[in-house]
């Protein structure tokens, strides 16, 4: 008999034909949670979890919805049924207190890979070259708002072009269409408290939030993952969940989310030695309704 400290390995069969290998104990819940996903898509109740696991020994992070994983080959053999059993999670006091919130929201997000094309890619980078002084000066903002001008209505239009592909992933209905509000010029990415983007009456009419990344070659660093928590409603109050999913700010990408989410960006991690301009930088900004 497998001992609970031994690792399975397990090969995970996807829906598009795609699959991926990693080892887990037999006492993992995460080795259960995959087998009672297999479990309840034969079953026909597949629902709309997903599950997040680490990959490339912890430097990416695949995300499976639960359509998605049609198979799980396992060595050595092991019974699914048997394994969600004997992992049953056990009730705590923590637990059991949150379940008593009156109700909980995971939270959703788009990441779009390659938001901009090529060329226009390479025009963001070349900005940033022609900008060192100025993200090195304290008084550099009036110059870097003004010379950026031009790619942030670039970036601002492409942003409503994907727009109705955004609200059909997130399932938010489509509305008249949004004002635009974005930062003046792109920042580097630093680690921040806990935020919420529409949380004062300046605010409240943001729906919808964006961070978009870039950075230039070779990457210079580590971190900086942006951290979305669920939410729960306790006494008619919306607060942030302990649970949350971790997004990696990969180069050339977007990331869409609700502005009433609670997140927070984890510190980037670099050499003292790497110049600013080779860091990540983030370029913020949010749609409201009229």
């Amino acid at each position: 008999m497998l001992k609970e400290t031994e690792k399975i390995r397990l090969v995970l069969l996807m829906a598009d034909s795609n699959s991926y290998e990693i080892s887990l104990a037999r006492d993992e819940p995460l080795l259960r949670d995959l087998f009672q996903m297999l479990l309840n898509r034969s079953e026909g109740r597949a629902g709309d979890r997903a599950i997040e696991i680490a990959i490339d020994e912890g430097r990416s992070r695949l995300h499976i919805p639960s359509k998605a994983l049609v198979a799980i080959l396992t060595d050595p053999p092991v019974e699914p049924n048997q394994i969600v059993r004997e992992n049953q999670p056990v009730p705590t006091e923590k637990k059991a207190a949150s379940t008593a919130c009156d109700l909980y929201i995971l939270s959703r997000y788009y990441q779009l890979e390659q938001f901009l094309p090529k060329n226009e890619y390479n025009m963001l980078l070349g900005y940033l070259g022609k900008q060192k002084a100025a993200y090195g000066s304290s008084d550099g903002g009036p110059t870097l708002a003004e010379s950026f001008a031009e790619l942030r209505n670039l970036l601002s239009n492409r942003v409503l072009e994907v727009l109705p592909e955004v609200l059909m992933q997130l399932g938010i209905p489509a509305f008249p269409l949004p004002e635009i509000e974005t930062v003046l010029y792109p920042e580097p990415l630093l680690s921040d408290r806990v935020f919420r983007d529409n949380g004062s009456s300046e605010t409240e009419r943001r729906v919808l939030s964006f961070i978009y990344y870039f950075y230039r070659q070779p990457k210079a660093f580590a971190g900086g993952e942006l951290i979305l928590y669920d939410s729960q409603i306790e006494n008619g109050v919306c607060i942030p969940a302990e649970s949350f999913k971790s997004i990696v700010p990969s180069q050339n990408s977007i990331v869409f989310f609700l502005s009433s989410y609670a997140y927070q960006i984890q510190p980037l991690l670099s050499p003292a030695s790497v110049p600013l301009a080779d860091t990540c930088f983030k370029f913020q900004g949010w749609l409201r309704r009229h």
